[in-house]
């Protein structure tokens, strides 16, 4: 009889030891459910905020272009010239009432493109933009939405023609010499802006790679 009793107290002791260990599996197994569900919410926007953190301090280094012209932190879609960072915009809009009712009805609306330029820079710790509409995106439409803007003062005293220049708002340095021409860098607000080499002869050609001037230089005098 007592044994019987002591048999039934340990299966009964052992059913309960069971049990617990199931539930310390389960409770572990909801509280890593939980941490797993709480990590899944709180990754994404860390790993976004984190992201954000890296773009901008890559703005921050480049001078703030994205920040000052209102851009997309991973947005590659600005230049320079001279002090002033610049993007281009393009929009097209569809209007009604550029030709008559019947045509419309006919054709449907007319595609008007409104073209820009905007300029921006930190100008005494402050951000200072421009923006200037333009009809076309013509060869050195940036540097006359630039001059059109009066975004650059013209050079005083400078020791170079303006055939070497071309115009008063650029300067110049000469980087090269030999017996058949010269070559220049040209500069705007002390900023790089392209190459200059002239031959001996007087004929000039201005290029951005400066591997290319003497090869162009050759082919222009032959025209």
């Amino acid at each position: 009889m007592i044994n019987s009793e002591l048999t039934r107290v340990d299966q009964e002791r052992r059913r309960a030891i069971r049990s617990q260990f199931k539930n310390n599996i389960n409770n572990a197994n909801h509280a890593r459910a939980r941490t797993e569900l709480e990590k899944n919410r709180w990754l994404p926007d860390y790993k976004h905020r984190l992201r954000e953190a890296q773009l901008k301090k890559i703005d921050n280094k480049q001078g703030s272009p994205r920040q000052i012209l209102g851009l997309e932190l991973d947005s590659d879609d600005f230049k320079k010239i001279g002090s002033w960072f610049y993007s281009v915009s393009e929009e097209i809009e569809y209007v009604y009432n550029y030709y008559s009712e019947d045509w419309h009805k006919k054709h449907g609306g007319k595609a008007v493109c409104h073209r820009s330029v905007m300029f921006g820079r930190i100008h005494k710790n402050k951000i200072e933009t421009r923006r200037l509409s333009i009809a076309n995106f013509k060869a050195g439409f940036v540097l006359r939405a630039a001059k059109k803007l009066n975004l650059f003062e013209d050079v005083k005293n400078s020791k170079y023609s303006l055939k070497i220049r071309s115009d008063r708002i650029f300067d110049a340095e000469l980087i090269s010499t030999s017996a058949e021409y010269k070559i220049y860098k040209r500069t705007l607000e002390k900023v790089f802006y392209d190459y200059v080499i002239v031959s001996v002869d007087g004929v000039v050609y201005r290029d951005s790679n400066c591997e290319q001037l003497k090869y162009y230089l050759a082919t222009k005098k032959q025209i």
